[in-house]
């Protein structure tokens, strides 16, 4: 960050990439670990099922493997994406509430500036008005 950068005023405490602030541990979330596990398992549900379908020729002996390893295996990965996306769900609202929070602070720091830059110049302009006056009720009373 450049020095202007640092010294901004509206700038926050923490910085953007601070883990603080990100929320990021380096751990993986009860809804990934799950996730993961689902789509393994979803995986490995197919892979049987492929297996066992592999060396029958007859459909009726095909059926079981695919019921149990084809449509068991996909609704597993179905779950396992389902977790997925709840957990992103979950990330994208805390992120989402982290940003919010970030905004209505930078929008404190904001009015306050405003309102003390708003008083310093209220406070010039009645010097310059209070000058200009006497300049006036000066020159006018010379003559």
């Amino acid at each position: 960050m450049s020095a202007q950068a640092v010294n901004h005023p509206l700038l926050l405490e923490q910085s953007l990439d601070d883990t603080e602030t990100s929320g990021r541990s380096g751990r993986f979330s009860t809804l990934q670990i799950t996730a993961l596990a689902l789509g393994i398992a979803g995986l490995v549900a197919l892979a049987i099922g492929w297996f066992g379908v592999s060396d029958k020729v007859e459909v009726w002996e095909q059926l079981p493997y695919l019921i149990s390893g084809g449509l068991g295996g996909a609704v597993l990965i179905g779950l396992g994406i389902t977790a997925y996306v709840a957990h992103e769900h979950a990330e994208d609202r805390r992120v989402a509430g982290d940003l919010e929070a970030r905004i209505e602070r930078m929008e404190g720091q904001l009015a306050t500036m405003l309102n003390r830059r708003l008083d310093e110049l209220e406070m010039a302009v009645a010097a310059e008005l209070d000058e200009l006056s006497a300049r006036v009720n000066g020159t006018a009373r010379r003559p």
